[in-house]
């Protein structure tokens, strides 16, 4: 699973927006998961989680 996302990733930071809709599927709900249960706040997780995903894309 993790090889099969950093695949994602590299494909989705060269552009390719399949694999980017692919890999938000795949991440975004368990890092909003975890991102709760650590800040116990859903904004705050919430922003978090879509800061790193953009981080990741640029």
């Amino acid at each position: 699973m993790i090889e099969q996302n950093e695949a994602l990733i590299k494909k989705a930071q060269a552009g390719d927006l399949v694999a980017w809709e692919s890999l938000l599927e795949t991440v975004y709900p368990p890092a909003l998961r975890q991102a709760r249960a650590l800040l116990r706040d859903a904004d705050l997780a919430e922003d978090a989680v879509q800061n790193a995903l953009l981080k990741m894309h640029t």
